[in-house]
């Protein structure tokens, strides 16, 4: 009987970009799971991950499932699976507790369940967020996270009460957390193909939506390629040693990284080459304080336009976190995924930059491929 790699959210970035990589450097067979309203969706998100993924014969098994029910796992075979990676998660900033709560973390508890059930299980790799460390300022360990500061939005606590109950209720099964930074590109090239909150917000200073911009221009911010969260997630899993609730940040030290007043330079600096940019004349964000930021979210309530609004809303749930300044630490995925190499982070933001700006935010990416 063979031994399966059992991947979650097989229709997500990360689940996505996982099964590429193990499909290319193991020859080991996956069981990749996807969500699908029907039988029609369901052939056709597996139909069109098939040619993303090269047509790989008789490596990849779809199957079904859903997180919100009570046995998801129920139908396969546990004596069959000695990897797990579980990426499936509602991941958007603006989620509301309940969903959070019964996707991110009853769901991830339904998953462990079922490895514990699972005889030949050599791993489990569980997906969080640097951010699960809330409004935690200062040094930001390898270790289990507090609460007592609270956090921005109910997808960073989702991710902390995630890690929190793996490590109380399932100290007993073989798993490593992943805490990844913002992936705001595919690779060093800056090609982006999954858009978040780093790129909704370079959208509206280009669109001189964002002439107030909450946050501190020295908070660092910690952003990494989908490239670089894949390949520290399969070297550890497949090459480091084996070890029982492991914590990795996958995100680059402070001094590595880069700062939001940094950021805003780099994006200026791309935009300013661009013709209909330099027409508008627009001004650079100046830097405002929660309380004022929340006294112009009021204002725009009232009186502004539809896309003023959109565009607010779209950072409010995340905006505390521009004022903390974080400062994470890294040594054992470092020493995990030997070599570690320096990131580029100024030229692959400004590379990301140029790609966004060339593709309209992706709307013309077919044309440059």
């Amino acid at each position: 009987m063979s031994s399966k790699i059992l991947i979650t959210g097989g229709t997500g970035y990360l689940g996505r970009s996982l099964t590429k990589k193990y499909l290319e450097c193991t020859d080991d067979p996956i069981l990749l799971l996807i969500r699908a309203k029907n039988q029609i969706d369901f052939q056709n998100k597996t139909e069109n991950l098939n040619r993303e993924f090269g047509f790989p014969k008789n490596r990849v098994t779809y199957f079904n499932f859903d997180l919100s029910e009570e046995k998801p796992l129920g139908e396969i075979d546990a004596k069959t699976i000695k990897l797990i990676i579980h990426t499936a998660a509602i991941t958007r900033f603006d989620v509301n507790q309940e969903d959070a709560a019964r996707v991110n973390v009853q769901g991830t508890a339904k998953l462990l369940q079922f490895a514990d059930t699972c005889p030949s299980l050599e791993q489990i790799g569980l997906l969080s967020t640097i951010y699960s460390s809330g409004l935690r300022a200062g040094s930001i360990e390898e270790k289990p996270l507090s609460n007592e500061l609270g956090f921005a939005n109910h997808y960073e606590w989702s991710k902390w009460e995630l890690e929190r109950s793996a490590l109380e209720a399932f100290a007993h099964l073989p798993f490593s957390i992943f805490r990844s930074a913002t992936i705001i590109a595919d690779c060093d090239n800056g090609q982006v193909t999954q858009y978040n909150v780093f790129h909704n917000t370079i959208r509206l200073i280009y669109q001189g939506l964002l002439t107030l911009l909450p946050g501190k221009s020295e908070t660092p911010i910690y952003l990494v390629t989908g490239e670089f969260v894949t390949n520290a997630i399969f070297n550890i899993l497949c090459l480091a040693p084996h070890e029982n609730q492991r914590i990795f940040n996958l995100a680059h030290t402070k001094d590595r990284s880069i700062t939001l007043g940094e950021i805003v330079e780099i994006a200026f600096e791309v935009f300013s080459k661009d013709e209909h940019f330099s027409k508008k004349r627009i001004s650079k964000p100046r830097y405002i304080d929660l309380d004022t930021f929340n006294i112009v979210i009021n204002q725009i309530d009232s009186f502004g336009s539809g896309s003023m609004r959109l565009a607010i809303a779209s950072m409010q749930p995340f905006v505390r976190q521009l004022f903390i300044a974080k400062d994470i630490k890294n040594g054992q995925m470092a020493a995990s995924i030997n070599p570690y190499s320096d990131p580029m982070e100024r030229e692959i933001i400004t590379r990301t930059c140029h790609f966004l700006l060339r593709t309209n935010w992706g709307k013309s990416f077919s044309a440059v491929n």
